[in-house]
Formats: C-alpha cells, sequence, structure tokens
C-alpha cells in the first residue's frame, strides 16, 4: 500500500526523516525523492510567556491514554514509587495522570495495594490547565509517531523526561538543554533525571525558558510555511 500511495502523490509526507528509514525498508525502491517531512504544528494557538513560570507547582504531569500496551504507564508507576522511596525531595511532589482507557482500573489497582503516595489520577480532562501548572512531563510510550504531549507541553514551559523509544524524540528535544532522553526501559536513570530537575530549581527554570523557547520551532506559521513550499514546488 505505501508503494502504491507513493506512485500516485506529488509527494509522500510523513511528521519527521526520522520515519525514513522505516519506509525504505519495507518499499524497496530505488528513488525516494517524494519523501517529505512535515511536522504537526502546535496544540494551542499561543505560546506561553516566561511569566507562566511563576504559576508552576511542584507537579508531574502525563497526559496519555491509559493503554499499557501502547503508553506502558506502569513503567510511570515504578519509577513514581522509587522516587518516593529513594529521593526525598519527591515526597513535596505530585504525579498528576491526565486520561481514561481500558487498562485505568489496573492501574489504579496497582496504585491502591502498593500504597504509592502523591498520585492522582484525574481521568479524562482538558488538559491545558494542567501543563499550565505542572513543572515536569513523563512519556514513557512504546512507540510514537510524533508525540503531541512534548510539543503541548514545550508551549507551556513544561520540562520533558522522556524514555527514548522512538527516534522522534531526539527531533523534538534537545537533550539537556529544553528536556531529558534516558534510554529506554531504564527506570534507574529515568528516575535519576526526574530527581535532578526536582531538586535543582535553578536548573528546573533553565530548561523550562529553553521549552519556551524550543516550541517556536513547531508553531503553525513554520509548519504552514513547509507546506506551501511544497505546494508551490509541485504545481
Amino acid at each position: 500500500i505505501y508503494n502504491h500511495i507513493y506512485e500516485h502523490s506529488d509527494y509522500f509526507v510523513t511528521l519527521s526523516p526520522t520515519h525514513f528509514p522505516y519506509l525504505r525498508k519495507v518499499m524497496r525502491r530505488a528513488d525516494y525523492h517524494k519523501l517529505v517531512a512535515i511536522n504537526n504544528p502546535l496544540t494551542f494557538c499561543t505560546i506561553s510567556t516566561p511569566d507562566i513560570l511563576g504559576k508552576k507547582k511542584n507537579i508531574v504531569l502525563v497526559c496519555a491514554r491509559m493503554s499499557e500496551y501502547h503508553k506502558r504507564i506502569s513503567l510511570i508507576l515504578k519509577t513514581w514509587r522509587l522516587l518516593q522511596k529513594k529521593y526525598p525531595v519527591a515526597g513535596s511532589w505530585d504525579l498528576k495522570i491526565v486520561g481514561e482507557g481500558s487498562d485505568l482500573d489496573y492501574f489504579k489497582e496497582y496504585v491502591r495495594i502498593r500504597k504509592i503516595s502523591h498520585l492522582h489520577f484525574e481521568g479524562q480532562q482538558s488538559p491545558e490547565p494542567y501543563y499550565q501548572e505542572a513543572s515536569l512531563l513523563l512519556l514513557t510510550s512504546s512507540a510514537e509517531g510524533w508525540g503531541l504531549t512534548i510539543t503541548e507541553g514545550l508551549q507551556r514551559g513544561v520540562v520533558p523526561v522522556v524514555m527514548n523509544s522512538s527516534p522522534v524524540f531526539n527531533e523534538m528535544i534537545q537533550n539537556g538543554i529544553d528536556g531529558f532522553i534516558t534510554p529506554n526501559n531504564d527506570i534507574k536513570l529515568f528516575a535519576e533525571k526526574i530527581a535532578c530537575l526536582m531538586t535543582d530549581a535553578e536548573l528546573r527554570r533553565k530548561m523550562q525558558l529553553a521549552a519556551l523557547k524550543s516550541a517556536e520551532t513547531f508553531s503553525l506559521e513554520n509548519t504552514m510555511d513547509k507546506w506551501e513550499c511544497k505546494c508551490k514546488i509541485s504545481r
């Protein structure tokens, strides 16, 4: 089907050039000049000003569908349990999980049995108010084509800490500058990076400011410019 689409299109558009290797592998063509990468634009209409940092609380946020297969929420629950046991600073932070899904009851039972504290399941809610008050964002998905929650967080000054399960994360996050990308499945190092940001307020603020700046890269205007450029060429 990919080859059929490719042959009957002016361009074959993906969200990121990190998807190209997979397409080359499955399509096995001699030429790939039609492959183009144009990212999704920002979700919200505006990028927050640095003033929003004055509203930030000691909140770690997860916005995801409650599906273990796709989102691996259990890794976040295990990480939070480790943080509460090993890092005293975590006792002054709360984890808020926004989203619904088929595995929500399982996650709630996991937390109840293990008596994991400072963790709140918020259900299906509009995420923007949560981004406005959160300081950190966690993502442990098994794979993502883009990872929209990352750019949503960036434009509200929320520092992402993600497991490196998808090459696209390296396009969205400048590791150590506006977020952290940790080895996939490494709960220990994941927790260390979260604890580092919890402890170091100066570093956290620096990375929050960098996140707001990085969000400009994914603005609607920049994305539209890419589309307009390709549409003009194809005429």
